[in-house]
């Protein structure tokens, strides 16, 4: 059996000693010291640090909570408005954006449509399509073929391009999400049930992310043209400034695909 003294050593060394001490490390040091799995508690207490950073830009339900993406900007969430102090580069240079997409064949794959096509960009309202800060795209070009079932997402981040080795759904809800840890960045897709880390990269030593308090996110990029509009909805989009951990981003989709949207 453990002494008390040795239980407590463990919850310490378990309850995230590297993080400032806050309710939520001295509630992992409670819920270890009455005698609950100390990696639960320390699981626990980094998801509990994520949700308390979470910002939901496109809500579960409620005003705002469906976006037609159907033109440039439809939608712009100014760091302003959003807790701006999560923005700036100490604070959000790790960052997970997720979000559910659902395509309208009809409008998204017509004859002037097979393109590829802006879902989100983060950044200044000026874009240089050369140096993205962080986009999402999806590839539309061969929607119509029977061929290629799914359609390929492809992600930039610090203007390097990580293009997926799936793809999400033609016609359903699909989730996809962004993150960003230190140098590496990945791409994660939930299709048919199922969210898996589809692929990485790893941004060059001599490229810079920069995140500022001025940037905004945008559904569709404020430079798209016509042929880049991907005629689709979007819903439950959450900008998260931390650094999750690769089994929390099922956590995210877990909270399932948006309801009484897209039909």
């Amino acid at each position: 059996d453990w002494t008390a003294a040795e239980r407590k050593a463990e919850c310490h060394n378990k309850c995230l000693p590297e993080r400032p001490v806050t309710n939520v490390i001295c509630k992992c040091w409670l819920d270890c010291s009455l005698g609950n799995p100390a990696d639960e508690c320390r699981d626990q207490a980094h998801w509990n640090l994520v949700l308390a950073r979470k910002i939901e830009l496109v809500p579960k339900s409620g005003e705002g909570h469906c976006i037609n993406v159907n033109v440039a900007a439809a939608a712009r969430y100014e760091a302003k408005n959003y807790r701006p102090e999560l923005w700036d580069k100490e604070d959000a240079s790790n960052f997970v954006i997720t979000l559910w997409y659902k395509p309208r064949p009809s409008k998204s794959c017509d004859a002037d449509s097979k393109t590829i096509h802006s879902i989100l960009y983060k950044g200044p309202p000026e874009v240089d399509l050369q140096n993205e800060p962080v986009a999402i795209e999806v590839d539309a070009t061969q929607c119509d073929l029977a061929s290629a079932p799914k359609l390929p997402v492809i992600a930039t981040v610090a203007g390097q391009d990580l293009r997926s080795k799936n793809g999400i759904s033609k016609d359903k809800w699909s989730f996809i999400a962004i993150m960003k840890k230190d140098k590496k960045v990945t791409l994660w897709l939930g299709v048919d049930g199922e969210v898996t880390q589809d692929s990485s990269m790893t941004i060059p030593d001599d490229v810079t992310y920069e995140a500022k308090e001025t940037d905004a996110i945008y559904l569709v990029s404020p430079e798209a043209q016509e042929d880049r509009i991907p005629y689709g909805f979007v819903g439950k989009m959450n900008y998260i400034p931390a650094s999750l951990w690769d089994k929390e981003v099922p956590h995210v989709y877990n909270w399932k695909e948006p309801e009484e949207c897209g039909n």
